[in-house]
């Protein structure tokens, strides 16, 4: 039921194509240059909108393919990229750990008595 549109549709060009078929069964003659023939109108009219979806199919085909390398290059650099951003914060997470622990390493640690007054030394503050 949810693909009966397609169905539908189909149907309903198949009923043009042939509507189009019996209106145009006249014979042509094809003059190519070199040669000539005749031939119904209708097969004209299919066979040169067949030899255009062929050209055009294949004139697509080679863009497309390129578009699918550069694709995939490009998703190959993204994670690229991503794998050296994570390793590169990783080093850096390190090198500032490692550089943090030197400078607690470095700076004399304070007692807290050194940072306690006397009563009398506060007043004088104030």
């Amino acid at each position: 039921m949810k693909n009966q549109w397609r169905l539908y549709l189909g149907l309903f060009f198949t009923f043009i194509i042939v509507i189009f078929a019996i209106l145009n069964n006249q014979i042509v003659s094809i003059n190519y240059g070199f040669g000539h023939f005749e031939a119904p109108l209708v097969l004209v009219i299919f066979s040169a909108t067949l030899i255009g979806a062929l050209i055009v199919s294949l004139m697509t085909t080679g863009v497309i393919w390129r578009q699918k390398k550069e694709r995939k290059k490009l998703q190959k650099e993204i994670t690229d990229y991503k794998q050296n951003f994570e390793k590169k914060v990783e080093e850096r997470v390190e090198a500032l750990i490692l550089e943090n622990n030197q400078l607690k390493e470095s700076q004399p640690s304070m007692s807290l008595t050194e940072f306690e007054s006397s009563p009398e030394e506060i007043s004088e503050l104030e």
